[in-house]
């Protein structure tokens, strides 16, 4: 069974260089370099300034790609990871996180919201498409006037997207 993308660190990998934890995270070892210069991450360095990155660094590396993956900026996932260096007390840092957090909260909320509007739309377009399984007509709808989508494609925003039923 495939490990789901970023699902963490596997177990009793120890300490890592750039490339294994690059693969380890499904990310690239540049990305890594990137969100060093950012200061998301100071890995340690062996003698030879190899980078080594223990299960802890790739956590915190795994929770920043996870929030980039779902649209937070990067510049959001900075400010986040330094709220509480940047504090003075932990009043205001737990302030600062928590404004930070309902932010990415409303942020997450509304493209949930909207990817449940594009599912909505897949479902109705499936739905539609699936009752011209074997149809032998061409797929234009001067092809088949009688043809189930589109009939219906003006009610599916996405099948605007594929469907040439206004083409002559």
């Amino acid at each position: 069974m495939a490990r789901p993308r970023h699902a963490g660190p596997r177990e009793g990998r120890g300490i890592l260089k750039i490339g294994d934890a690059a693969r380890e995270l499904e990310t690239t070892p540049r990305t890594l370099r990137f969100y060093e210069e950012l200061g998301l991450i100071t890995p340690a360095r062996t003698a030879g300034k190899t980078r080594s990155y223990r299960a802890a660094d790739l956590t915190r590396l795994q929770a920043a790609l996870h929030l980039t993956e779902l649209g937070i900026s990067l510049r959001a996932v900075v400010t986040l990871a330094g709220a509480r260096r940047r504090s003075r007390t932990g009043d205001s840092a737990s302030h600062k996180v928590d404004g930070l957090l309902a932010s990415m909260r409303r942020d997450i909320e509304e493209k949930a919201a909207r990817c449940e509007a594009v599912l909505r739309q897949i479902d109705a377009a499936q739905a539609l498409v699936r009752q011209c399984f074997d149809c032998q007509k061409p797929p234009r709808y001067d092809g088949c006037r009688q043809c189930p989508v589109a009939r219906h494609v003006d009610d599916v925003q996405l099948l605007q997207l594929i469907w040439d039923w206004r083409s002559p």
